[in-house]
């Protein structure tokens, strides 16, 4: 019997674009970095990836009306043309955190992760560990026991009250830590700081990725080995009805090789952490960070609101320009991300009129989408979305009309942030991705 489905994925990092064999020209069969047996992707119909490379020669002259085979754009290996084939994939899975560190010694070794940094530049804190409260200050500011421990533009997260809770680093003096938006109290003497692992979008130039993922899409009758494979968007999605959230990532692949196998299937690793759910924490949301005027002074310590979220999704989009290349089989040698473009949404469980002019002024709020998993007082759980500067792109005062009662909708994009004191990463990034990290 064959399906249509995915049923196991694997993924290995690729040390340089598409992985090609010095010696050949052509993509490894055996990919040289470790192959990760993936987290469970979704078991919706798949389109099998890969379309053939081909060019039309009916244009040609010929003496009657027939028509001539296309013409593959490939090489051959003897007397055969290699199974030359590009495409896309599409992989959705819930976003599960590295817990323990047992399955995954490190985050950025697991599948998801490394996906993402095909699209996403990474930032891991150099001095690992957590840290503890020194001295109580504000719902902004303490100061730590070790300020080194800490980056400007790093997210962290505290448990408040059995909820779990994150802000971002803003200013460093010594030990004395800044950050923006507020917590819902100031934190106590002895109190655990997590700093997290991100994936961010920088404020200045285009990110600095990995080059490029090896995925073995293995199912029932079928195997796809998807070479030099790429972030194009990825989308985040949560809904109150199912509590968790997943991602979709949407991958360019250099060169596809199907085969139709008897049997190719592989054993999913689980990662130790839970899947992030949007349960014991909080969507935060601080006051006015600055207008399209005028942006927000550095450091930011702005005050700041928890809401209750019933839905939110959010889409990023990368441009990119292909570098192309005769050198090998896949005729090019990499990428450069150009641009990117951002589109999210959030509808609030009620309404609210804090946003209703916010259209029309022009305000940047920082928008920070908690999520939980897990035991949250282990290191390698929890996680959240940050958007320094959302930009509100439609009318809040207008209600979402979605259920039978009325609710608060913000779309939003990505804006300007300009509320951190330091100019290195990840200080004013666009866009943070939070994990949990297990130092």
């Amino acid at each position: 019997m064959a399906t249509k489905h995915i049923v196991s994925c694997q993924v290995a990092i690729d040390t340089a674009y598409g992985d090609i064999d010095s010696t050949t020209g052509l993509p490894k069969t055996t990919p040289t970095g470790t192959l990760y047996a993936a987290e469970i992707t979704d078991r919706s119909t798949l389109v099998l990836p890969g379309d053939a490379v081909l060019t039309d020669v009916n244009s040609v002259s010929r003496n009657g009306l027939y028509q001539m085979p296309p013409e593959p754009t490939s090489l051959k290996d003897g007397a055969d043309y290699i199974k030359r084939r590009t495409g896309t994939v599409s992989l959705t899975m819930p976003m599960r955190m590295v817990g323990g560190g047992t399955a995954y010694t490190d985050i950025k070794t697991m599948p998801l992760y490394a996906i993402a940094n095909t699209a996403l530049q990474t930032f891991s804190n150099a001095a690992a560990g957590t840290d503890v409260v020194a001295t109580i200050g504000t719902t902004t500011s303490h100061t730590a026991t070790s300020g080194a421990k800490f980056d400007v533009g790093n997210a962290f997260k505290v448990i408040i009250d059995g909820r779990v809770e994150y802000s971002c680093i803003t200013d460093i003096t010594g030990d004395v830590l800044k950050y923006s938006p507020a917590l819902s109290t100031a934190l106590t003497i002895a109190q655990v700081v997590y700093p997290m692992d991100e994936l961010i979008i920088p404020h200045y130039g285009v990110p600095t990725t990995i080059p490029s993922v090896t995925l073995q899409l293995n199912g029932i009758g079928w195997q796809a080995d998807c070479s030099g494979a790429t972030v194009t968007s990825m989308s985040f999605n949560y809904s109150s009805e199912t509590a968790r959230l997943e991602v979709t990532f949407e991958l360019d692949c250099a060169h596809i090789n199907y085969q139709n196998v008897a049997d190719s299937t592989v054993a999913v690793a689980y990662a130790d952490g839970g899947v992030l759910h949007h349960l014991k924490s909080y969507l935060t949301i601080s006051d006015t960070g600055g207008t399209r005027a005028t942006p927000v002074a550095a450091p930011a310590e702005l005050a700041a609101t928890q809401y209750c979220m019933d839905e939110f999704s959010l889409t990023l989009n990368f441009e990119r320009s292909i570098n192309g290349c005769g050198e090998s089989m896949i005729g090019r040698s990499g990428f450069e991300i150009t641009d990117y473009s951002a589109e999210g949404s959030i509808i609030l469980g009620g309404t609210s009129t804090a946003f209703d002019d916010d259209l029309f002024s022009g305000t940047m709020r920082t928008f920070v989408i908690g999520f939980n998993s897990g035991d949250a007082t282990d290191e390698g759980e929890g996680g959240c979305i940050v958007i320094p500067a959302a930009i509100i792109t439609s009318d809040p005062e207008k209600r979402d009309v979605g259920k039978s009662h009325l609710r608060t909708a913000l779309n939003f994009g990505v804006g300007y942030w300009t509320g951190d004191t330091d100019g290195t990463d990840p200080a004013d990034s666009l866009f943070r991705l939070c994990f949990g990290a297990d130092f």
